[in-house]
């Protein structure tokens, strides 16, 4: 039996280097203004989550019902074709 090869999908690998550069971020600026401060950001970084998933869904929504209404209309299309003869 063969193994399958897994490999993240380009927005995983994204994600993952914005992730590690922000942390990277907030270290530095932990060893120049300080831990207290550089935590600080842990809020607007709380907040760009909340809207990406926000995005990540909304656009998933809208991806499937651009299908459901492909796959109606091609519906009716052969049914159309199919009673008229066309």
């Amino acid at each position: 039996m063969a193994k399958s090869k897994k490999t993240a999908s380009p927005v995983t690998r994204r994600g993952f280097l914005k992730g590690a550069a922000t942390a990277a971020a907030i270290g530095t600026s932990a060893h120049i203004v300080g831990w207290r401060l550089s935590l600080t950001a842990l809020p607007l970084m709380y907040l760009v989550y909340l809207y990406y998933g926000d995005y990540v869904s909304s656009q998933t929504a809208r991806a499937l019902a651009g299908l459901r209404f492909s796959e109606c209309s091609s519906a009716n299309d052969e049914r159309v074709e199919s009673t008229t003869g066309r």
